[in-house]
């Protein structure tokens, strides 16, 4: 198995948006240098490319849509074409210089359903979208925000190849310090991880690639590789409560297992350093 980290895109966020300041207002203000653009950077907006022996090329993330650059508004919303500036990249490309294709794609696992992470679904129409059940509701049910905004129904509500992950059903079990994951495949290759808090169903993904060697894929339980080891709240979540105990959960995974690749979800300065392919 091999796992390809693809840059789809960037997306332009403040500092104070990743770890907004101290205080009960520090949310607010965060967003409030976000909308003035206040010291920023160009943060990746990453997929990542599984190649399943059994499964094919699975996909974590979609990026953006394929018209993005032109459609903001339509692919990312309102909202999001106001508070934060894009910058898509052409993901059939970077798929194409892995010898994949869009309709080759059977499996999407989403981390959540936030614009920046589905917009780009219309790419794989034949494929099924792997969601943890409370994300669902959540983005069918859309909203606006610091606590329920970043789902566009519109590009939510016509997926109808969906996986609902359940983890409080049969198939869950703990693993290490996480209460609840689910083995996606049966084979432990890929396990999903229930980590809310930055919204109602947010999920990591742990890839073992054989060999020893595990990718942890925080998705946005974690922005920046620096909260996973000194857990801080961020601007937008759904629970402040569930997102620090998601981040310290993965915390003491990563101590408990200092081998394994941890990639945030849009640290900038890390991206740099990560291998262009992980496995064999």
């Amino acid at each position: 198995m091999r796992l390809h980290p693809l840059l789809a895109g960037e997306i332009r966020l403040a500092r104070d948006f990743f770890v907004p300041p101290d205080g009960p207002l520090g949310p607010i203000r965060g967003m409030l240098s976000q909308l003035l653009r206040r010291e920023t950077v160009w943060a990746p907006v990453p997929v990542f490319l599984i190649e399943h022996p059994v499964q094919g090329p699975v996909l974590v993330d979609t990026g953006y849509a394929r018209d993005a650059a032109g459609g903001v508004t339509r692919t990312m919303g309102r909202a999001s074409a106001i508070i934060f500036d894009h910058r898509p990249y052409d993901l059939d490309a970077l798929l194409g210089r892995a010898g994949v294709r869009a309709g080759d794609v059977r499996t999407v696992v989403m981390t959540h359903l936030h614009t920046d992470h589905v917009a780009g679904r219309e790419r794989f129409p034949g494929a099924t979208f792997v969601a943890d059940r409370r994300e669902w509701l959540a983005g069918d049910r859309g909203g606006h925000g610091l606590s329920s905004g970043g789902y566009v129904t519109s590009m939510i509500r016509p997926i109808t190849r969906r996986e609902l992950v359940d983890y409080d059903g049969p198939r869950a079990a703990p693993l290490g310090p996480f209460e609840h994951t689910v083995d996606l495949f049966g084979d432990g290759s890929v396990t999903l991880i229930s980590t809310p808090g930055h919204t109602p169903g947010h999920q990591s993904v742990l890839v073992r690639l054989g060999g020893g060697t595990e990718v942890l894929l925080t998705g946005d339980a974690a922005d920046l590789r620096s909260v996973v080891d000194r857990p801080e709240r961020t601007t937008v979540m759904s629970s402040e409560a569930q997102f620090l105990d998601s981040l310290r959960r993965l915390r003491s995974y990563v101590r408990e297992h200092p081998q394994t690749v941890v990639i945030p979800g849009h640290d900038a300065e890390y991206w740099p350093s990560l291998a262009a392919v992980y496995g064999e």
